[in-house]
This record gives structure tokens, C-alpha cells and sequence, in this order.
């Protein structure tokens, strides 16, 4: 993404990383956001911090015998397709307590 690192540069946005667990989900989804003002979203930089299990999201391969696996699914391969996609569909969307930290993080730079 040649443009995007470019912006990036032009603009000097800042990067904000952030994990969906740390927001209630119960899949990791590292993501980052850029933005202009750090100040402004800082507070939202929470990585993983624990040790519990996260749920695995769409098709992945067992590194041992290169198999893969689909973590929710043992029927036939069109069931398999099928809850690989739920589960990828479902991480699209900002889990709720992000979105209410990024409107608190918002509404205080405001003021």
C-alpha cells in the first residue's frame, strides 16, 4: 500500500495499535489506527495482556502436520467454509467497548 505509507509521512499520522480483547471480544484482532492529533486516542493503545485462549478466526494451519484446521467445524467442507466466514464476518464490526472508549477519548478532546 504504497499510498497509505505515503499519506502516512505526509500528513505525520500516528499510529495507534490496539487488541479486540482488551474490548470484550474473544478474538485478539490486533489493529491499528492512524491518526492525526495522539493525544486525542492514545488511551485506546491497550495490546493483549493475558493468557487465556483466543478464538481463532477464519482457516488456519496446524504447523505439526500442515493440516488444516477450522476451529469450529468437523462436518463436511462446505460447513467448514461456512463457520470460517461467520467467524471472520463477525471480527468486521468494533466491538462495542471500543467504540464507547473512542467516542469517551473523542468527547474529551473536544472540551
Amino acid at each position: 500500500m504504497p499510498d497509505v505509507h505515503h499519506l502516512k509521512r505526509l500528513v505525520q499520522l500516528t499510529p495507534v495499535t490496539l487488541d479486540f480483547c482488551r474490548y470484550g471480544a474473544n478474538y485478539r484482532k490486533r489493529t491499528t489506527i492512524y491518526v492525526s492529533d495522539a493525544s486525542m486516542l492514545s488511551d485506546l493503545e491497550k495490546k493483549c495482556n493475558h493468557r487465556r485462549q483466543h478464538r481463532r478466526l477464519g482457516a488456519w494451519r496446524d504447523r505439526k502436520n500442515k493440516k488444516g484446521n477450522f476451529p469450529e467445524a468437523k462436518a463436511t467442507k462446505a460447513k467448514k467454509i461456512q463457520v470460517q466466514h461467520q467467524a471472520t464476518k463477525e471480527a468486521t464490526a468494533y466491538p462495542i467497548e471500543l467504540c464507547e472508549s473512542w467516542a469517551t477519548c473523542v468527547a474529551q478532546h473536544i472540551q
